[in-house]
């Protein structure tokens, strides 16, 4: 990260005022040793010198010093939280800590306080739309406008801060205003800047809905915009708007010719056209005249099997499905798959299928009948018809044992059949019949860690990463960000634990334990713990190691807030700030939080029983005996350069409701009060954290939100909400307030009024049986 200039005038004598002015030249310039030298001579001469406090701070801070840093830079905003210097370095300090709503607070102080560095308000901006602050950015953009208005991007980054403030009057008058200011001056390297400024003003305007004034801009800038494909995009969405429905057409029409196998355009065309209102027989004639427009491409084949039905639907997909049998595509089944809900169609589509299949000769026609019954496998597996899946899939390999597509659909069958190990060991010899074959591998791999074969996965994916100076690719797979194979692996370490644990409780109720001395039974007991530790606090280390290349992700936009503008590309920034709002909706982040939910509210539900001096000293020296094996354990499981704690034992011994809090809060805002589906599963954790934490109000919130997003047709409801019905019935338990659980008794006769004229039985029934999540073993049994 770049130091900040720090401009610097602080009133000490001219022989000190020339050591700190060296002392903050030699920061900038990261002599970091000289540096810091200076500002000590300085401090010993003035102790109470808040500047120096602040500038030795952010010193340490990149000596990597951080603990010391962070005091000299309280310190330092004590000695002096009205001086501009101080509080600069203070926002730069945050900034580097990723503390971007602290830093904005610090950059604004430091401006507040008669900073006459007016590059702090670009700062600023960055911090402010980093944290979503738009109103702060529209003053910040504005304010740094006024002080450098030579360059395009200043202009361009006020006008998009203005338009994230949904001030688009202004938005677009900043952007105009640019465009009168450089009218004649463009050279040609500045065209396609000048063609993405002129886009993104269009789609301010359409964002007013005033669909006719940005057709009509959109018309004027039509030889000045370089993206023909986006110009056309946004043509055909006005006039779609404004019902000019038969022009949106031509433009739907063009852009199919450039490119045909777009599905969205299909059925925008037909929305111009109005073929969805006037039934299957004027769609299937649209259709039949586009396949012979674009013969090549799919989706004109593939459309009318979703709205065909009967003669039509069998003739279509003769037409589509036995054409690509023929052809040997192994995807068929997968493009068709979408259509097999119907079991009218799925019947009609397995028909036509097995009787090209039993027309076929395998010698004569190898290739269509290995993937017909490629194709069939596939089906039957879909219906669930194990045995037959199994048997056709097993013909298939006889004939052709050399195809690795069959392999693949093989262990498939075996997983759904319950033998996970079974089905790695099948993946892997379709592995191996194509060693360069990425995909293969990493199915292979997972397979591998769906069957708790964790070494085995990882040495298989190992193939394809660098594996620089490490025993295996764990620390590459962390660098490239491979989610999947983090993921698939906590959730192997996890039911390992289970398993484990499971197998310790029988271990110690059995009479050949009981019979066993003292001495013996703490050996087992010290192994067995101590390696149900390894495997929870690597479940956890994986989780976390999600976790923290989202963070990254997060991190990674604070670059873009500058660099967009200076490279013009305001749409795009546009999308990323969209994609930035919904990040850690992603499918693979929302499956992370929840296992770190399930095992966080475990540990804070598990009661660990006391130990007496003796077993300690006991186990102490049991595992000194064991270093040297889990040191060579840990080469292996090792997920990032000179990780102090890559067994995640550090984690293991972390308060689990604050530290889960941490990670569940941005999830739940980035949901907010969107009656979102993926969001019911946040909510229950959000009530199990907040009761625990005995915050029943904001336990309430949670059940109540959990109302709106499933219309109150979740199983979970009646449970929770009679759960904080029992917390008012026993105050003295509850830990709460009087006045607060009085709240809660009334919110609860608010929102579910029925539970008091139901009663609590019939007020459960009408909620479906709900399995309250099992929360895993506990690790002190």
């Amino acid at each position: 990260m770049s130091k900040k200039r720090i401009s610097a005038k602080p009133i000490l004598s001219s022989k000190e005022d020339n050591s700190f002015r060296e002392a903050l030249k030699l920061y900038e310039e990261k002599q970091y040793k000289k540096a810091l030298k200076l500002v000590e001579t300085v401090l010993k001469k003035n102790s109470n010198h808040a500047e120096s406090f602040s500038l030795k701070g952010i010193i340490l801070f990149y000596q990597n010093e951080k603990i010391d840093a962070d005091a000299y830079i309280k310190k330092g905003i004590m000695k002096g939280a009205r001086n501009s210097i101080v509080c600069h370095i203070s926002g730069i300090y945050y900034r580097a800590r990723a503390e971007y709503a602290e830093a904005a607070k610090w950059y604004a102080a430091a401006l507040e306080n008669g900073s006459v560095n007016k590059v702090i308000y670009r700062d600023l901006s960055v911090m402010q739309s980093q944290i979503g602050d738009f109103a702060g950015l529209t003053h910040s953009r504005q304010e740094y406008l006024e002080e450098q208005p030579g360059y395009r991007s200043h202009w361009t980054s006020t006008g998009i801060a203005y338009h994230l403030n949904k001030e688009h009057a202004k938005a677009e008058n900043t952007l105009t205003k640019f465009e009168e200011l450089a009218e004649g001056k463009l050279n040609e390297s500045d065209m396609f800047e000048n063609s993405e400024c002129l886009l993104y003003k269009n789609t301010i305007i359409g964002d007013t809905h005033d669909y006719a004034r940005a057709l009509a801009h959109l018309d004027v800038i039509e030889k000045d915009s370089k993206d023909k494909l986006g110009w056309l995009e946004l043509r055909g969405k006005y006039l779609m708007l404004l019902s000019r429905n038969k022009e949106a057409s031509i433009v739907y029409r063009s852009l199919l010719q450039r490119n045909p196998d777009n599905m969205a355009y299909y059925h925008l065309l037909e929305t111009a056209l109005g073929t969805i209102e006037k039934g299957p027989a004027v769609r299937k004639q649209l259709y039949a005249k586009l396949a012979r427009f674009y013969p090549k491409s799919d989706p004109p084949k593939y459309i009318p099997l979703t709205f065909l039905d009967g003669s039509d639907f069998t003739a279509a997909t003769n037409d589509y499905v036995l054409a690509q049998l023929k052809r040997g595509v192994p995807s068929t089944f997968v493009n068709v798959k979408a259509i097999m809900g119907n079991s009218a169609k799925q019947k009609i589509i397995e028909k036509l299928a097995t009787e090209y299949f039993e027309g076929l000769d395998k010698n004569q026609e190898p290739i269509a009948w290995i993937w017909a019954s490629y194709f069939l496998a596939s089906n039957a597996l879909y219906m669930g018809r194990l045995a037959d899946a199994h048997a056709r899939i097993d013909a298939a390999i006889a004939h052709t044992p050399t195809l690795v597509e069959l392999y693949i659909l093989k262990a498939r069958i075996i997983k759904h059949e319950g033998d996970a190990v079974a089905a790695a060991a099948v993946m892997n010899v379709g592995r191996e019949l194509d060693l360069q074959d990425r995909f293969i591998n990493s199915k292979a791999a997972k397979y591998y860690l769906r069957a708790n074969m964790v070494d085995q996965g990882i040495a298989t994916i190992s193939m394809f990463t660098k594996n620089d100076n490490a025993v295996n690719g764990l620390k590459d797979l962390h660098q490239l960000q491979a989610n999947w194979v983090i993921v698939e692996s906590a959730s192997a370490y996890l039911r390992l634990f289970q398993e484990a644990s499971a197998a310790y409780r029988n271990v110690l109720t059995s009479e050949d334990f009981v019979a066993l001395s003292e001495e013996e039974q703490l050996k087992i007991k010290t192994e067995t713990e101590d390696q149900l530790a390894i495997y929870l606090g690597l479940a956890l280390k994986r989780l976390h190691g999600v976790v923290k290349i989202f963070n990254e992700y997060v991190n990674d936009q604070l670059d873009f807030h500058s660099y967009c503008m200076r490279r013009g590309t305001a749409r795009a920034y546009i999308e990323m700030l969209k994609w930035g709002n919904s990040v850690l909706k992603t499918p693979v982040y929302l499956r992370t939080i929840e296992e770190l939910g399930k095992l966080y509210l475990q540990m804070a539900d598990a009661k660990k029983p006391a130990e007496d001096k003796k077993k300690v000293k006991k186990v102490k020296k049991l595992k000194g005996k064991d270093a040297k094996r889990k040191e060579e354990y840990i080469a292996q499981i090792t997920a990032y350069a000179d990780d102090a704690d890559p067994l995640g034992a550090e984690l293991l011994l972390a308060d689990p409701l604050e530290t889960f809090y941490v990670l569940w809060k941005p999830v739940n805002d980035q949901f907010g009060v969107s009656r979102d589906s993926q969001s019911t599963e946040i909510h229950r954790m959000g009530f199990e954290v907040y009761v625990r934490q005995q915050k029943y109000l904001l336990a309430l919130q949670e059940v109540n939100q959990l109302k709106k997003v499933t219309d109150n047709t979740h199983p979970a409801i009646g449970t929770m909400v009679l759960q904080l019905k029992a917390v008012i019935a026993n105050p003295e338990t509850s830990g709460a307030p009087e006045a607060i659980l009085k709240v809660v008794e009334k919110s609860i006769d608010t929102y579910f009024p029925e539970l008091g004229e139901l009663g609590d039985e019939k007020f459960l029934a009408g909620y479906a049986v709900d399995e309250v999540t099992q929360l895993v073993s506990e690790l002190a049994v």
